[in-house]
């Protein structure tokens, strides 16, 4: 995988660290996400080979993109939909390593700008699907 900040290639993949857990309703972490994503999938254990064949180790189209990185006084939101916002306008694919729920609609804010049509798939070990949850 291609770590770079620079413009990718059109077509291509960007993988986005969002390493946000200001609105985790119960403890801090999964800011932590995005680096422990990274550290598995690149493990010893990890086996970076596919069933037919593709080393998903050396895919010369997938770019690491790093970590949006958040200051204080920032409305964080809106970096996140900004910085997703120009990594798509490349016409590039993206994945966001997350971060707690709340930088999911961000993300989509992002992608709906772009895309009249769009399709979800999220991936969440437990998707909290409520309309509100102590005032979060």
């Amino acid at each position: 995988m291609k770590s770079t900040k620079k413009q990718i290639q059109k077509g291509s993949i960007g993988i986005l660290g969002i390493p946000f857990d200001q609105n985790s309703s119960f403890q801090k972490g999964p800011s932590f996400a995005p680096d422990r994503i990274r550290e598995s999938y690149f493990s010893t254990s990890s086996n970076l080979w596919s069933e037919k064949g593709l080393d998903l180790g050396s895919i010369k189209h997938l770019y690491d993109l790093g970590d949006i990185n958040f200051k204080e006084n920032i409305d964080d939101f809106n970096l996140i939909t900004d910085s997703v916002k120009n990594i798509i306008d490349q016409d590039c694919y993206l994945i966001c390593l997350g971060g707690d729920h709340s930088v999911t609609f961000p993300i989509i804010k992002a992608h709906a700008q772009k895309y009249r049509h769009l399709n979800i798939l999220h991936f969440d070990a437990h998707p909290d699907l409520y309309d509100s949850l102590d005032g979060n």
